[in-house]
């Protein structure tokens, strides 16, 4: 873990030049920038129902009012 996560995830892993030329399809460049050279980055937050939890602080945490269930909401984002 502690050599993989610094090379593939987080903010640092790849600079700004390479996401755009190797990762930014060209429908997304037409579509959401007004420049060629404007990174399009996509932000999602999805619910994951998870099972009830035996520790009373976690299940506590966890419960949405909204929702009625146990659940976790992650954040992605990602290049287009």
């Amino acid at each position: 873990m502690k050599d993989f996560v610094p090379f593939h995830l987080g903010l640092q892993h790849i600079n700004r030049q390479t996401a755009i030329e190797q990762y930014q399809t060209t429908i997304a460049t037409i579509l959401h920038t007004n420049k060629p050279k404007q990174l399009c980055v996509v932000a999602d937050e999805t619910y994951l129902f998870i099972q009830k939890s035996s520790n009373n602080q976690l299940q506590r945490k966890s419960y949405s009012m909204h929702k009625h269930r146990n659940l976790v909401k992650p954040m992605i984002l990602t290049a287009t």
